[in-house]
């Protein structure tokens, strides 16, 4: 069975070379005029719309990202992004080794940080981050903790995977040795029934639970399908997870022998784990309805494994409704699942505008994104105006859209140790790469007892880290940083907002389309409004002091605002 095309790549340069590809592409922003010709105004989307599919599509509209948008339509933005390259974590963190520097997991936090605020690849660093929450892995963990190279190395993977094949990802996860540390199948050996020892059965449980088909059958809009006896079918039990997890043995290192650590391959903390048949389950497994043959080599059986998964009827709706939950809405209706997992099924979506993404195979996540992106249900300004619609934006998505907008690249030499360690609940209760559990920071199906949303069984995944602590601490966290109050790094430049302070209507204006859509309400953009005449601008001494303060009360009650805080 050949390699999947990312791995095989990685063996034919080795990891280092292959990453260095991707680390030295060109990151400069194209040419407006490379992205093909302006849309005509009669279709052109306008600035409102456009901020609003950038605050699902990116990690926050900027003025200069909606310009572009009104200029030339969804469509010729999704299909510039999908060419755009990327800049490799693992690089970034082997750069600090080569001049000499030691190499921390706050590394590997600061070099998301940076991509996520910086990358010129918008989409695929917000389309990675999507994927990272259904691929989970943490640095919470023991084993993936104080491994900063393992952990950049699968961040790696969710760029290079982001507008791949989900096939391939799932592959690529599979031999990561972060995944493999963190579901703890790393040196899972066959059965040996002498000793009693039987292969852990962690990862063939997630793989099916978390990664691809789910506990329920589904149909095709990702609805359970009834039993017929006033409940659900069942896609596994539990002698499907135990022949699939004797699939996940002999996996170790890369290197010479299964334990020894001597003949590890120098870069074996971020190189693709190798394959040890001694170590393998050689007997026959049947899970699923598949059948793999005794004697069936260990990566021929993984390759089968896999097959079997993807091409099961749950994933493609699965896996497509937690991503329009993770870009769009936390309550998709039926219809748009379904036509999000026809396009996961098909390989390919056309756009409204006739625009084509996708090469046609089963699970391209080119279509998987555009159909999300521009589905009606996303696009209809109408459907936004639904309180059932929308999401709670997530904490890193709020200060990485601050952070875009107002931190200069220049500005961030030092990290705080606040954003360096951000997932304390009195900080943003979130940092990338570090959910408490496999289970993510919060559930795709969690409904918040005792709230309004509870009440009409809505689910919303992100109250599940909003709380009483949270949420002050989120308050003092963004006021730290809005106020320049943190110290060295990431101190905001305010230039263009100072130069309209002293025309508060302007001021908010503008800071209502790149922050809130243009969605303020009349009687928070009042109140906002009421704050900042409340300041002063006094004489040339202290004027532009003046100012500042006005537009960071007039920020720090726009980030902590409902129009804010849920993204519809």
């Amino acid at each position: 069975m050949p390699q999947r095309p990312v791995l095989q790549m990685l063996r034919a340069l080795s990891v280092a070379t292959a990453f260095v590809l991707v680390s030295c592409a060109d990151e400069s922003l194209p040419d407006p005029n490379d992205l093909g010709t302006p849309v005509s105004a009669a279709v052109a989307p306008s600035q409102v719309d456009a901020s609003r599919f950038l605050t699902q599509a990116t990690f926050g509209p900027t003025a200069a990202d909606i310009d572009l948008v009104t200029r030339f339509g969804y469509e010729q933005w999704i299909a510039a992004e999908y060419e755009k390259p990327s800049r490799s974590h693992l690089q970034r963190l082997r750069a600090l080794d080569v001049q000499g520097e030691d190499i921390r997991d706050d590394d590997a936090h600061e070099s998301f940080w940076r991509s996520a605020v910086y990358g010129r690849d918008q989409l695929r660093q917000r389309a990675a981050f999507a994927l990272s929450q259904l691929l989970v892995i943490s640095a919470e963990d023991g084993g993936v903790g104080g491994r900063p190279l393992t952990l950049a190395s699968y961040m790696d993977v969710m760029l290079l995977n982001a507008f791949g094949n989900y096939r391939d990802l799932l592959h690529d996860v599979t031999y990561s040795p972060a995944m493999s540390i963190y579901l703890t199948y790393l040196q899972n050996r066959r059965t040996d029934e002498e000793r009693g020892r039987v292969p852990d059965e962690n990862y063939a449980r997630e793989v099916m639970q978390l990664f691809t088909i789910g506990l329920l059958e589904l149909d095709a809009t990702g609805e359970p399908i009834p039993d017929g006896a006033g409940g659900f079918i069942e896609t596994y039990d539990n002698d499907d997870v135990t022949e699939l997890a004797k699939v996940f043995t002999g996996l170790s290192w890369n290197g010479e022998d299964f334990f020894d650590r001597d003949t590890r391959a120098p870069d074996h903390e971020y190189a693709p784990l190798k394959a040890f048949e001694r170590e393998h389950s050689p007997e026959e497994k049947a899970f699923l309805g598949a059948v793999i043959p005794e004697g069936t080599g260990a990566d021929e059986s993984i390759a089968i494994a896999l097959d079997t998964l993807f091409e099961h009827p749950n994933t493609a709706p699965f896996v497509s409704k937690q991503l329009i939950q993770r870009l769009v809405t936390s309550n998709p209706t039926p219809a748009y699942v379904g036509r999000v997992a026809a396009a996961f099924d098909a390989g390919v979506f056309t756009g409204p505008d006739g625009g084509t993404f996708g090469g046609g195979e089963r699970g391209d996540l080119r279509a998987v994104w555009a159909a999300i992106l521009l589905d009606p249900e996303a696009r209809d300004a109408a459907t936004a105006a639904d309180p059932a619609f929308g999401k709670l934006r997530e904490p890193v998505v709020r200060f990485a859209h601050w952070a875009r907008n107002f931190v200069p690249e220049e500005n961030t030499d030092e990290t705080p140790s606040s954003l360096r360690d951000s997932n304390r609940p009195d900080r943003l209760a979130q940092q990338a790469f570090r959910s408490p559990s496999v289970f993510n920071f919060y559930r795709p199906g969690y409904v918040a007892p005792g709230t309004a949303t509870g009440d009409r069984q809505l689910v919303a995944p992100e109250l599940q880290i909003t709380h009483e602590t949270s949420v002050a601490g989120y308050i003092d966290f963004m006021s730290r940083f809005i106020q320049d109050r943190v110290g060295d790094g990431y101190e905001p430049d305010y230039t263009d907002e100072i130069a309209i302070a002293h025309d508060p209507a302007a001021l908010v204006g503008h800071l209502d389309l790149i922050m809130t859509n243009g969605a303020m309400r009349t009687e928070t953009r009042d109140r906002i409004l009421a704050a900042v005449n409340e300041i002063d601008i006094g004489p040339e001494s202290t004027e532009e002091r003046d100012r500042s303060r006005r537009v960071q009360a007039a920020l720090l009650m726009i980030v902590t605002s409902p129009e804010y805080l849920v993204q519809q």
